[in-house]
Parts: structure tokens; C-alpha cells; sequence
């Protein structure tokens, strides 16, 4: 509890000297945390998402769930950004902020269309779900018993081999149908599309 609220302290602190006195300047407009329930118009309708994160992130879902709206992506070469990033279609990268600032009429020139198609082919629940369903089925092609039937596996701590003995399966392993949930993204998807443009949320 202790660890927890000096991070809290230095967070909270970090927040009042550095990031607040930045949220005064003109054009910018600090909306600070959202529920799910408004996450999708509020990307639906954003310009673009800018992800400056300078850290290695491992995956980065808050891009994804921009591109699921439609909303293209600039964000800072680092972490999981080229694995989710499709330079000139679902977005840009960069490495300074300079070439930020530079990207970003080509970002909003992006087709949103584009940006959503993308997300479909590649990060959607049915793609997902059809990956998995691929492993499984290879995973069922192979007889592991047969192929370890006989086998020595010499492990670092025996001083001596152990046979693995013949494994009988006791069920017949099945694959069902797999249902998809319904695309939570697509209704503030299609709005955006059909309005043509978006435009950022600012402070008039």
C-alpha cells in the first residue's frame, strides 16, 4: 500500500508540473478519463489518434481500437507500433516530434474507409477467432502419442533416460462452429464514414 501510493504521490506530481501547465495552450482541451461506453464515439470522432508513447509497449490496444473506428494512427517508433501500423494506410510513424508535426495533414488525408478495412482483416474478433480455430485443427492433425511413442526424453536433473509411454486417447476430440460477437465498433464506424470528415474535438 505504501509502494503504491508514493507511485500514486510521484505520478500525481509528475502531472501538475510537467503535463498541466502544457494543457493551457491554444487548442487543446483536457477531457481526462472516459468509460467504455463513450470510448467509441470519442475516437469515432477524433481526426486521428497520436500515440507518443516512448516506452517498448507490447501491444498497444488503444491503437487498434482507433483503427476499429476508422480513426488513423501517428504514433512514435517504438514497441509493437510496426506490428500494428501500416505506414500510409492505417497510419503513420515517427521518430521525433518534428516529423510528427510533419505527418500529421498526410495522417488525417488517410480514407477512414481504409483505416477500418484494415482493422478487419487483421485484428478483429472473427479474424481472431479463425486464427485460433487453425491452430486448434493443426494442433488435432497430429497423433502426439505416436509421435512419442518410444521416444527417450532426457531431462537436465535424471542422470538416466525416461520413455514416454503410449497415450491413449480417451475422448474423440471435436471442433464446433465458433460464433463471433457482434462488432462493437461497426455503428460509430459506419457514422463516421457516412459524415464525409471528422474533426478533431477542440476548444472553440
Amino acid at each position: 500500500m505504501v509502494e503504491h501510493a508514493l507511485t500514486r504521490g510521484q505520478t500525481l506530481r509528475y502531472f501538475r508540473e510537467v503535463i498541466a501547465p502544457l494543457l493551457d495552450g491554444p487548442g487543446v482541451e483536457y477531457i481526462g478519463e472516459i468509460n467504455e461506453g463513450a470510448k467509441t464515439a470519442f475516437l469515432g470522432e477524433a481526426a486521428a489518434l497520436l500515440f507518443p508513447i516512448d516506452w517498448p509497449e507490447p501491444f498497444g490496444l488503444v491503437m487498434i481500437e482507433a483503427m476499429a473506428c476508422g480513426t488513423p494512427v501517428l504514433a512514435f517508433d517504438c514497441g509493437s507500433v510496426r506490428e500494428i501500423v501500416d505506414p500510409g494506410t492505417t497510419g503513420f510513424i515517427v521518430r521525433t516530434v518534428d516529423e510528427a508535426v510533419k505527418a500529421l495533414p498526410h495522417v488525417i488525408a488517410l480514407d477512414r474507409r481504409a483505416v477500418r478495412g484494415r482493422f478487419e482483416r487483421r485484428f478483429s474478433v472473427a479474424r481472431m477467432a479463425r486464427d485460433y480455430v487453425d491452430v486448434y485443427r493443426s494442433l488435432l492433425k497430429k497423433d502426439v502419442a505416436d509421435e512419442l511413442d518410444g521416444r527417450e526424453i532426457v531431462l537436465p536433473v535424471r542422470s538416466d533416460p525416461m520413455v514416454v509411454p503410449r497415450i491413449e486417447p480417451r475422448i474423440e476430440p471435436r471442433i464446433e462452429k465458433l460464433s463471433t460477437f457482434p462488432n462493437r465498433w461497426r455503428a460509430a464506424s459506419e457514422r463516421t464514414l457516412e459524415s464525409g470528415r471528422v474533426l478533431a474535438p477542440s476548444r472553440a
